[in-house]
Parts: C-alpha cells; structure tokens; sequence
C-alpha cells in the first residue's frame, strides 16, 4: 500500500526551489507547474486568487502571463500535468497488465490509497475543476481516458473467463462512474470507513457467477 502512495506522491510533490545565492531564483516552468496542481488541488480555481499564486509559487505576474498567459494557462497546464500523473500512476498498468480482474483489483486499490490518503487534498483536481468551473473539457478527457483503460483490463478478463463478454461496456461505465463518486465522497468529508466499504463492495461485485449461455 504505501509503495503506491509514495509513487503517487512523488509524480505529484511539489519539488524544492533552490537558488544561488547573490542571484535571482532561476524561473522553472516544471516546479511551478506542480506548485499549481496542489494550489489548485486545494483551493479551486476561484479559491486562488493572482495574489496566491504569485505568494505561494514564487513568481511574480509579469513572469505568471509571459510563461502561461495567465491564470487561466496556469489552469490549463496543472490539469494537463495532472492528469498525465494520473495516467502514469493509475491508468497506465491497465492497459499494460497481462492479469484480468486482478488488475481491476489493483486499479480500484490504487484509487482508494489515493482517495483515502492525508498525502492529498481531498477528492480529484479534475473533478473538482469541473464542479468548479462547469467546463466539462478536461472532465470527458479523464472520464475517456478511465474508461478506455478499464475496457482493455475487462477485455482481458472477458478472455480469462472472469467476465460476461456482453457486460464489458456496462461494466466500465459503472467504475468509471464509481471512481468519480469515491472522490466526490472524499471531497464532501465522508467516513473513510464508508469510502472502503463501497470499494471492497464493488470488488467483490465483479466476481458475481457469469450467466450461463442458454
């Protein structure tokens, strides 16, 4: 468990400016990137004002609308790098794992560390922003994103015999939707115990007995 957290926490951890000393801090584009996914992460879009993130980046707003354009480029590149972290981290051993449902198993453990982890600010930069902000754009990459990744996995387990082929389609709606309803509970403040419970549940549901062809 804690090798998945500290994975996730590096791709996501803000890393340590240093600086020379008699010379200017160096502008890196990276760090302050990943200082914006957690501003972001934490506060909202509308919760982080320029004077925030000229604070607590280090970058001054000249430099903040000639590097990104603005708040709103700033916006734009933490949610890309973010979900290329969640790509990384989350998605990616779906579509490269050999197993069926236990790699599904693996998936949804991967969400409840993060989901359930202090490491974090609650719920999900992605669906956050789009409660937030009502842009769906960035929302339908990560829902395809999830779903196209679950396919491949259940696909697989269709294979081993673990799985209604018919169901494939359903079956990774009804997770990806499960992943976006664990991070709307973690953000609301429910029971982490709740939170596990709904997560063992639908593990378990996915090895109901496929029905026999008739």
């Amino acid at each position: 468990m804690d090798h998945v957290i500290q994975k996730t926490t590096d791709s996501f951890e803000k890393p340590e400016r240093r600086s020379r000393p008699g010379r200017p801090a160096a502008f890196d584009r990276d760090e302050v990137v990943a200082g914006a996914i957690e501003l972001f992460w934490r506060n909202g879009y509308d919760g982080t004002p320029l004077d925030a993130i000229s604070t607590e980046l280090g970058i001054s707003r000249s430099t903040l609308y000639a590097s990104f354009g603005g708040k709103d480029g700033l916006w734009a590149s933490a949610n890309d790098a973010y979900l290329t972290n969640v790509e990384t981290v989350i998605v990616e051993p779906l579509l490269t794992g050999a197993g069926g449902l236990s790699d599904i198993d693996a998936f949804l453990e991967r969400v409840g560390e993060v989901v359930l982890s202090d490491h974090f600010p609650a719920g999900c930069l992605v669906i956050n922003a789009s409660a937030d902000t009502g842009d769906k754009t960035i929302l339908n990459r990560y829902v395809e994103m999830f779903r196209r990744a679950l396919t491949t996995a259940l696909e697989r387990a269709a294979n081993h015999g673990e799985l209604d082929p018919n169901s494939i389609e359903s079956t990774a709606a009804m997770l990806v939707t499960h992943v976006i309803g664990l991070n709307i509970a973690a953000k609301a403040g429910l029971n982490p115990d709740l939170i596990q419970q709904s997560i063992d549940a639908l593990r378990r549901s996915l090895r109901s007995p496929i029905p026999k062809a008739k």
